[in-house]
């Protein structure tokens, strides 16, 4: 079938001759780019079937990533087309139909995962607040023989995927390590990376996040943030600030001891002040002067990249925390590793203290039989 059949077949609408993009137009939100080239469509804001945005990353000669991403207020669906004109591959897009948009909870998840998906949202063990240090971009990137800012580039898939999957389990809390306080120690050309990617991930995701009920929150020492970007984390809090799904806290320029010491110095001036009495100095009142305290104690701490310690990372909350390490590095990291984290979550028994004959009493089906049911999804 000559190409501009199966591309009109695929998207299921007439296109331009330019096999291009028309903003305000209906059209393809794709293009050709060389004779060995991808073209990688990344996202694209489509209303009534046209397109009011798409943004585009090329990469000629290497592989393309971005299958079927949705984004945005409606999906867009790719479609992989061989092409003998130009010898590549050309993704596409068929647009939604006219009359609305599918959310994350409208989507159906992908056969591989629907069992176990469906297992861990109906366990009624999953935790509310989960943490991750994500770890690795450097090395993912060294390992392929690539820059360490295409390690960066690639995790911003494995965030994307993290959130998502949180918001479609119902998890209430997801809080990433994005940029700790010592990472202002890095070079300077990649930390003004890092903070390009903030901006960039911000723009391009908020409408999405927005759509899906996601609230967007930060810890951390922000104000040594760039203006820009402090203006851009800003507005997406102040959009989202009424959603009640996932709550999403970026930790920006974040360091627990920081955080603890800075929330010491704030109750010793209230009790300056007479604000406070030293006997009023318990451990909820320190939790309140917390920049954390809107959150419930992270339940699960997810850690990429092998590495066995916190690093600085939500340190007082974290008291009684489940800890969970993978060697995976976190650009490798997808929906795929969040459910194998969740499903350990979940079998484990949190005692805080009592005893396991205590916690049987009180809980309902037993850890043994939710991990059999799991081993079972998991096959």
């Amino acid at each position: 079938m000559p190409l501009r059949e199966r591309i009109n077949d695929a998207q299921q609408e007439p296109i331009n001759d330019s096999f291009g993009l028309e903003l305000g137009k209906p059209g393809l939100a794709g293009n050709l780019i060389d004779d060995i080239g991808f073209c990688d469509v990344q996202r694209g804001l489509v209303v009534n079937d046209t397109i009011l945005r798409s943004d585009l990353r090329t990469q000629p000669g290497a592989k393309p990533s971005g299958y079927g991403r949705q984004t945005y207020e409606s999906p867009l669906f790719c479609t992989n087309l061989a092409s003998n004109k130009w010898g590549g591959l050309l993704y596409l897009c068929a647009f939604v139909p006219q009359g609305g948009s599918v959310t994350w909870s409208q989507e159906v998840v992908p056969a591989e995962h629907q069992d176990i998906h469906t297992l861990l949202r109906d366990s009624e063990r999953l935790p509310r607040h989960v943490a991750m240090i994500m770890d690795g971009n450097g090395r993912w990137a060294q390992d392929r023989g690539r820059v360490r800012i295409d390690g960066h580039r690639e995790g911003m898939e494995s965030v994307r995927s993290a959130v998502k999957t949180c918001s479609q389990l119902g998890i209430r809390y997801l809080t990433l390590y994005a940029f700790s306080i010592e990472n202002w120690k890095r070079p300077v050309p990649e930390v003004r990376f890092l903070m390009s990617l903030l901006e960039s991930y911000l723009e391009r995701e908020v409408d999405e996040l927005h759509a899906n009920g996601v609230r967007i929150r930060t810890i951390g020492k922000t104000n040594a943030l760039p203006k820009s970007v402090q203006r851009m984390l800003q507005t997406a809090m102040d959009r989202t600030r009424e959603n009640t799904g996932l709550t999403l806290t970026l930790a920006l320029s974040y360091g627990s001891r920081w955080d603890i010491a800075r929330a010491v110095q704030v109750m010793a001036m209230d009790v300056r002040r007479g604000k406070l009495s030293p006997e009023d100095l318990t451990e909820e009142t320190i939790t309140q002067y917390l920049q954390t305290s809107y959150m419930p104690d992270p339940d699960l701490i997810v850690r990429t990249s092998g590495e066995m310690r916190l690093s600085n990372f939500l340190m007082w909350e974290a008291a009684y925390a489940e800890i969970y390490v993978t060697e995976q590095l976190w650009p490798d990291f997808r929906s795929r590793d969040l459910y194998r984290a969740l499903s350990e979550y979940v079998v484990r028994e949190r005692r805080f203290g009592k005893t396991s004959a205590q916690v049987a009493e009180s809980s309902g089906e037993s850890p043994r039989t939710t991990l059999e049911r799991i081993l079972h999804a998991l096959r």
